[in-house]
């Protein structure tokens, strides 16, 4: 799983209308309303009732504005095209990015030069965005039995992302479900169970002010207890 730092410059918006250009088909009049909604923009700071003199904004989108996600999606979708270069299948969400293979244990090693030359091509295209791959967010972990996985060395699991050297982990947290190297999806029922209880702890503490209607309306229609278990709750199919 890769993570991304934005490192902005000046180019920024440059790019941006760029890619809206070339990906998109984005032109004529509606370019230029991108144009003028990126351009001659102005921020300032307030500190004890104090307002800086206002100072020109040459990267970045307005904050909490509703096109901004949309525009890093935008600026980011053709990250596809240097997965799909290398062999290499991902997910993206965000500015988050998974990369990953399937391999028999005899050809983890060619699997590893895979995703390798895939990750630093990346760190590439992240330059070129004017970002940065994010190493320390940067996690791997090896999905197999458990006797699959012992046969293959420690030595060949490790990855090296930019200057680093990313060891395997045993669990990862994907969009709120935990998985584990043998996806036996124990870390995420465990997860589940401590969170539904903490909550009906903290009910038990008011049960008897609101009453046993009110409890069981907190329990089954709020989003104290049920949420928590509906949320992915396809991955919990088939367990005993």
């Amino acid at each position: 799983m890769l993570s991304c730092l934005f490192s902005a410059t000046v180019d920024d918006h440059s790019i941006l209308l760029s890619v809206f250009e070339r990906q998109f088909g984005v032109c004529d009049t509606t370019l230029s309303w991108f144009r003028s909604y990126l351009s001659d923009r102005t921020q300032s700071f307030h500190v004890n009732g104090t307002a800086s003199d206002p100072l020109p904004v040459s990267c970045f989108v307005p904050q909490g504005s509703a096109a901004g996600p949309v525009k890093f999606i935008a600026y980011t979708e053709d990250v596809s095209e240097v997965f799909k270069r290398h062999g290499v299948q991902h997910h993206r969400y965000a500015d988050d990015k998974q990369a990953y293979v399937d391999t028999p244990v005899s050809d983890v090693p060619t699997a590893r030069v895979t995703l390798q030359s895939g990750i630093h091509d990346v760190g590439g295209w992240c330059s070129s965005r004017r970002l940065q791959l994010n190493e320390t967010k940067t996690e791997l972990i090896w999905f197999g039995s458990k006797n699959i996985l012992g046969k293959v060395p420690e030595s060949e699991l490790s990855l090296t992302v930019g200057c680093a050297t990313v060891q395997p982990v045993v669990s990862v947290r994907d969009l709120g479900v935990q998985l584990n190297a043998e996806l036996s999806v124990k870390e995420h029922v465990s997860k589940i169970g401590s969170s539904c209880f903490y909550q009906l702890r903290r009910l038990r503490q008011i049960r008897r002010l609101v009453g046993l209607e009110v409890t069981a309306q907190l329990v089954s229609v709020s989003a104290f207890i049920l949420s928590r278990l509906d949320y992915c709750n396809s991955v919990l199919a088939g367990l005993p």
